[in-house]
């Protein structure tokens, strides 16, 4: 009688196991890359907005949080949708940069730089750059009901009043140095 866990039907039973993980986490796709397509037309949404926001992100083909900043979006919605400056320049150091992204002071990747001048570096959430745009993201996405509450005529809405004028606020997050 013949053994069922041989050294050679060990193998093949090995190589089976790896095959099947290999296919499972490649239908899953990338980790946070949109898998519906609900979650595809969010992110291509927010791409929308973004571009039309004059957001910007500057990366490097060579950095893996920027890999993992596209998967995000989705590779085919980031390269359509998203603007991107590409700041490495092929065949050098991994610190020389275009001019574009030396004018913009680009210090690490990625960076996400608003028309306001704020700026988020590192790898960042959907959910987070559509916060700092004023993007509509994930469910009022969808709905197209982000910005407007509509009423009917008669409703009885209470007169607004202003709130009183807060003090100053307090900065939020670290300057760049310079």
């Amino acid at each position: 009688m013949k053994k069922l866990f041989s050294g050679s039907n060990l193998i093949l039973l090995g190589a089976a196991a790896v095959a099947a993980l290999l296919i499972a986490f490649s239908w899953a796709g990338p980790a946070g890359s949109p898998t519906s397509p609900a979650d595809a037309n969010a992110a291509t949404q927010l791409a929308q907005c973004l571009t039309d926001k004059g957001v910007k992100m500057y990366g490097a083909y060579w950095c893996p949080h920027c890999a993992n900043q596209k998967a995000l979006f989705g590779e085919d919605v980031f390269n359509e949708e998203v603007d991107y400056v590409e700041c490495a320049i092929p065949g050098q150091d991994q610190r020389a940069q275009t001019q574009v992204c030396r004018d913009a002071g680009i210090e690490g990747y990625p960076t996400w730089i608003f028309t306001d001048g704020t700026r988020l570096q590192g790898e960042q959430s959907l959910e987070k750059l559509a916060q700092q745009a004023g993007c509509a993201y994930g469910d009022a996405a969808q709905s197209g009901d982000a910005d407007v509450l509509e009423l009917p005529e008669d409703a009885n809405v209470p007169e607004l009043h202003e709130a009183p004028e807060a003090g100053p606020e307090e900065p939020q997050g670290t300057p760049l140095a310079e």
